[in-house]
C-alpha cells in the first residue's frame, strides 16, 4: 500500500511548505542550482534521480560509525607505548580470552563499560569501550590518585582490581583475563 508521502510530488511540496520557500509543482522541473555561483566555483546539479534511494541513510549511517569505532580501535595501539605528557596518567588494558588477545568488535556500541572510583571519595570515572583487537584499550587523563578499577561485562562477568595508585606520567598495564558467564 503506497502512503501519500511516497509520491515525490507531495513529499517535495510539503517539504518546501516546511522550510517556507515556494515549490514547483514537479519537482523535477524544480531549480538544480547548476552552474557558476558567485564564488566562481562550479556546483553539481541536484535533481531527484540524484538522491539517496530508500534504505541508502542507513548504510552511510554504519559506514560511518564503522568509520569512527576504526579510528577509536587505532588510537589504542598508538597510544599503547606511550606514557602521558599533559600531567595526567593513563590505564592500559589487555582483554584476553583462552590466552589470546581478545579482539572486540569494531562497532561503537560498547561490549565493555570500564569503572574507575576513586578511593576515598574520590571521583568515578564510567566508559563504555570495545577492545581493538589486538585486545587493547586505553583509558587517558585519569588524575593522580588511588582508584578501584573495573570492567564489566554482559557475556564476561566483571574484573576488578582495588587500590590501585597511579602517578602522573604513569600507563600501569593489567592483563584481563575473560571467563565466559553462563
Amino acid at each position: 500500500m503506497k502512503t501519500f508521502l511516497h509520491s515525490p510530488v507531495i513529499l517535495f511540496t510539503l517539504l518546501a511548505a516546511i522550510s517556507g520557500c515556494d515549490a514547483p509543482a514537479d519537482p523535477a522541473a524544480a531549480p538544480t542550482n547548476a552552474g557558476k555561483v558567485d564564488d566562481g566555483k562550479t556546483t553539481t546539479p541536484v535533481t531527484p534521480a540524484a538522491l539517496p534511494k530508500a534504505g541508502g541513510a542507513p548504510k552511510v549511517l554504519e559506514d560511518s560509525s564503522t568509520r569512527l569505532a576504526r579510528r577509536l580501535a587505532e588510537k589504542f595501539d598508538a597510544l599503547w607505548d606511550k606514557h602521558p605528557t599533559d600531567g595526567t596518567a593513563s590505564l592500559r588494558f589487555l582483554l584476553r580470552l583462552d590466552g589470546k588477545p581478545f579482539g572486540g568488535k569494531l562497532n561503537i556500541l560498547s561490549d565493555f563499560r570500564l569503572v574507575v572510583r576513586g578511593a576515598n571519595r574520590g571521583a568515578t570515572h564510567s566508559q563504555g569501550f570495545n577492545p581493538n583487537k589486538n585486545g587493547r584499550f586505553v583509558y587517558t587523563q585519569l588524575d593522580a590518585g588511588t582508584y578501584d578499577v573495573q570492567i564489566e561485562s554482559e557475556g564476561y562477568g566483571t574484573w576488578s582490581q582495588s587500590g590501585v595508585e597511579v602517578t602522573v606520567g604513569q600507563a600501569p598495564l593489567f592483563e584481563v583475563d575473560l571467563v565466559a558467564s553462563s
